[in-house]
């Protein structure tokens, strides 16, 4: 993924999550994770590691995971609103590596 990209999706969820609320201190780690990780993405060739890589994951990753029921909203709209449904989509990373089941 480019550097651009990272940064125009962590804008999009970032316009999201203030949309319903998400607190400024929470919107601005999630900045944060988002620029570090377009920085290393953007790195010359040979120069990023892959614990550099892995690090800026795992903040960009619990910066995400930290809005919880913030982020179903975010994302689902009204559709939050259906039992048992907001539950699934609150743990991204759960629903990444698991699936809907």
């Amino acid at each position: 993924m480019a550097a651009g990209e990272i940064t125009q999706y962590a804008a999009e969820l970032r316009g999201l999550l203030a949309g319903v609320g998400a607190g400024a201190t929470d919107l601005g780690d999630l900045t944060t994770a988002a620029s570090n990780l377009a920085a290393l993405a953007s790195s010359a060739p040979g120069t990023l590691t892959e614990a550099a890589w892995r690090s800026a994951q795992h903040e960009w990753e619990a910066a995400r995971d930290s809005f919880g029921t913030k982020l179903a909203e975010a994302l689902l709209g009204p559709l939050a609103g259906v039992p048992g449904l907001a539950e699934l989509a609150s743990d991204v990373a759960k629903l990444g590596t698991e699936g809907i089941h």
